[in-house]
């Protein structure tokens, strides 16, 4: 039996541990922590609809108690917890049903023994990022309520334009591999080596390598952009590149500062039999069947001159989307790195064709996996927007399908039932958009999925 089957099945509890990978503090335990007050949210996409790029800072929360040890007078925590670096480890115990304990005349309880079961533990690593406050309770002066935050926090607040700009500048049409590699902060707010990981390390490594998305070919200089007064930040701009690439940017949670990866609609579908609240859309939601993308004028003019879709540029357009597509445009114009130069420079048909068909964003966006024209290509199948409250699942990640099975009922609410008298399920499929792990011993997980027809 696998460790999953082993918590959903025979869960025995849960333990909580705030950790410190810069060594500043003391590891906070359950004799620290208030019952039930963890909070943690995720998303890859927030929107009203689907958008690719993803990096959503993750917000995680929580209450601290603060206890005195009279014996070494000492209180503990007893350092100012605000800009520290966190990683939170969730500890699950369960029973295996397939490991039986046998009567010994050596054997006694012990916290590896669960009555007639052998006891297993998993470890998840569900946050890792900074202590944005620590707030003193109201009515209790010995709890506080920390909040923390990934590292997409504080790229957002780390300027990227004088190095963008400098970079279009000085080297002219260049392409997004060596963007990433180029634009960087220097000393500021955010730590070096975490720049230094981000950009070098992981996305310039994953821009050259990764199969079906290689923009090395896309060469561009937004000359709009590079003439008016917009500013960009290093978050910005890592979306914008994630966007293009059809990926979400994600910050996964490890025993350290977390680890930038970039996540597809993929993996192991996640089935789940039981629901506490489910509110589901009527329809499902497709792919895209064309793209809209900015056009910048003369170089005097500093605002976008107009809007062109793939449609419009190329012979036959984009590729059919699943059978059951509703008509939809993808909305690239506020990305900057999409904006094309058409009529006032270079840029022309064929690198529209390029950037569409050679990097296959087309495909990645415009498909859903149910057409067979590029197999293997597509970024998502076709998706019912919903809301629920599910159990929590920690290995359970943003971006991961999943499937609930309901209770088929007719148009007066009534159940349907089989030739054995058994209540009909159906199957409700989409994926892991936004997510909201609350409590800790009694862990649930709010799930909500936005898009549109």
């Amino acid at each position: 039996m696998s460790y999953k089957s082993g918590i959903i099945n025979n869960l025995i509890s849960n333990t909580l541990e705030i950790t410190f990978p810069d060594e500043d503090c003391e590891t906070i335990t359950e004799a620290n922590i208030v019952s039930e007050s963890m909070k943690l949210k995720q998303a890859i996409s927030d929107g009203d609809e689907l958008r690719f790029g993803g990096c959503i800072a993750s917000e995680f929360s929580i209450d601290i108690l603060k206890t005195y040890d009279a014996e070494n007078d000492v209180v503990f925590p007893d350092v100012d917890l605000t800009g520290k670096w966190i990683a939170v480890k969730l500890t699950q115990t369960y029973a295996d049903p397939e490991a039986s304990v046998y009567p010994s005349s050596t054997l006694y309880p012990s916290g590896n023994v669960y009555p007639g079961k052998t006891v297993g533990n998993k470890d998840f690593w569900i946050f890792s990022g900074y202590i944005d406050s620590a707030k003193v309770n109201k009515n209790d002066k010995n709890v506080i309520t920390i909040t923390a935050y990934d590292a997409f926090a504080l790229l957002y607040e780390t300027d990227a334009t004088n190095y963008l700009y400098d970079y279009w500048w000085l080297t002219g049409s260049k392409n997004l591999e060596t963007i990433v590699r180029w634009c960087r902060p220097g000393s500021g707010s955010l730590d070096d080596s975490v720049i230094d990981y981000l950009h070098e390390e992981v996305i310039g490594g994953y821009v050259t390598t990764h199969s079906g998305q290689d923009i090395r070919d896309y060469g561009h200089s937004n000359t709009d952009w590079l003439n008016s007064q917009a500013e960009i930040s290093e978050g910005e701009l890592l979306k914008d590149i994630c966007e293009l690439l059809g990926v979400f940017g994600f910050i996964q949670p490890d025993s350290g500062k977390g680890n930038f990866v970039m996540l597809g609609l993929s993996g192991n579908t996640e089935l789940y039999e039981f629901y506490e609240q489910l509110v589901t859309e009527d329809y499902q939601c497709t792919g895209y069947t064309d793209f809209i993308f900015a056009v910048s004028g003369s170089h005097s003019n500093k605002n976008v001159s107009g809007v062109y879709t793939v449609n419009d540029q190329l012979t036959g357009g984009l590729s059919d989307a699943a059978d059951n597509a509703v008509d939809k445009s993808y909305d690239f114009t506020m990305n900057i790195t999409m904006w094309e130069n058409i009529g006032t420079s270079s840029r022309t048909n064929t690198d529209t064709d390029v950037l569409i068909n050679r990097t296959s964003i087309g495909t990645r966006l415009a498909l859903n996996a149910e057409s067979t024209a590029h197999p293997g290509q597509c970024a998502f199948s076709s998706y019912t927007p919903l809301t629920a409250t599910l159990d929590g699942r920690p290995w359970v990640s943003v971006g991961s399908p999943i499937e609930i099975l309901v209770n088929k009922t007719t148009l007066d609410g009534s159940y349907v039932y089989d030739e054995n008298d058994e209540i009909v399920k159906e199957s409700v499929k989409t994926y892991v958009l936004s997510r909201t792990l609350t409590g800790i011993q009694a862990l649930t997980d709010e799930i909500e999925v936005k898009g549109v027809r």
